[in-house]
């Protein structure tokens, strides 16, 4: 059973990096960038050379020289510390804040979309209120009430990004509901929570990254804000 499990992880592997070479050289560089930022986020502040905290009057507004690459900031800190240090919550924070209101909205845009009627319906108008809400100004809300934190402006932001998410994937979702594969797996005896995660969601998998690849940025701007 390991052995064959451990092949499929190998040719899944080997259809990735197909895939990352059909994209040609701009594919392969940005992924690149994107695991220098990931392994940064991650070991950022054991790679710091300085105590990113430890002011230093004496350097207050250094430029670049010696051992201070970047220089340093108002109260002596080494810049290029602190930018490595706190790469780590500006890459958590977002991933954060993606995976709660991916998750939640692929939820609701299936459930929606499979029961439909007063379901539907009562999903739908929910939606519709968040969208009344601007994600920044619900994570100034929540800061205010619970503190500052990044725990709390996640949450906030994950609220306000969870409409626009659902709504998109709900219609994709319909569209994969009304397809005839999908009546005949509930003819064959297939329950519904079977057909949306083996079939309905991997069906509408790229959007779904799609999505989480555009809130990223937006979640890293907003947290930052």
């Amino acid at each position: 059973m390991s052995t064959v499990m451990l092949a499929e992880e190998a040719s899944a592997f080997r259809r990735g990096l197909a895939r990352l070479r059909a994209t040609g050289p701009a594919g392969i560089a940005s992924a690149a960038v994107i695991a220098v930022a990931a392994f940064t986020a991650v070991f950022g502040p054991l790679l710091a050379p300085y105590d990113p905290d430890l002011p230093n009057l004496s350097l207050s507004w250094a430029g670049p020289a010696g051992g201070h690459l970047l220089g340093s900031d108002v109260y002596g800190r080494d810049v290029l510390s602190r930018l490595l240090a706190g790469a780590q919550s500006s890459m958590l924070g977002p991933l954060a804040v993606v995976m709660l209101s991916v998750t939640t909205g692929t939820v609701l845009a299936v459930t929606a979309a499979w029961r439909r009627g007063v379901s539907d319906t009562a999903i739908s108008s929910g939606l519709n209120i968040l969208f009344a809400f601007p994600g920044i100004l619900l994570a100034v809300l929540a800061a205010a009430v619970f503190g500052a934190g990044l725990p709390a402006a996640a949450i906030a932001l994950s609220i306000a990004y969870l409409p626009y998410v659902a709504r998109v994937l709900r219609g994709a979702a319909l569209r994969e509901r009304s397809q005839p594969y999908v009546a005949a797996l509930e003819v064959q005896g297939a329950s519904a929570i079977a057909i949306c995660l083996r079939h309905v969601v991997p069906n509408i998998g790229p959007l779904i990254v799609a999505q989480a690849t555009i809130l990223f940025g937006y979640a890293m701007v907003d947290l930052a804000a």
